[in-house]
């Protein structure tokens, strides 16, 4: 389930009287909000490119760390993830 913190912990306290069991708390997220965007100056070299399989090892390791930071944990798929977007043409490095 996910609610706001007070909706949740309603709706966990009237469960567990309902059916006798023990509600714990499985994941905790928060929304952030992006005010004003400022681009860097000077702006950097460069420009982004569709992925291929050259940059496969790259991609991998920042979904693996993207995974952990939001989940806690690494995520078994991170290779296939990669795979599809790739073969997709929908990741830019």
């Amino acid at each position: 389930m996910a609610a706001d913190h007070d909706t949740a912990t309603a709706f966990a306290t009237a469960w567990a009287r309902h059916t006798g069991t023990t509600p714990r708390l499985d994941v905790r997220e928060r929304l952030y909000r992006l005010g004003t965007l400022h681009p860097p100056e000077p702006f950097p070299a460069g420009r982004s490119r569709v992925a291929g399989e050259q940059g496969r090892a790259l991609l991998l390791r920042w979904h693996r760390e993207f995974v952990t930071a939001v989940r806690g944990s690494d995520s078994a798929d991170n290779g296939s993830w990669v795979d599809t977007r790739i073969a997709q043409g929908r990741l830019t490095s």
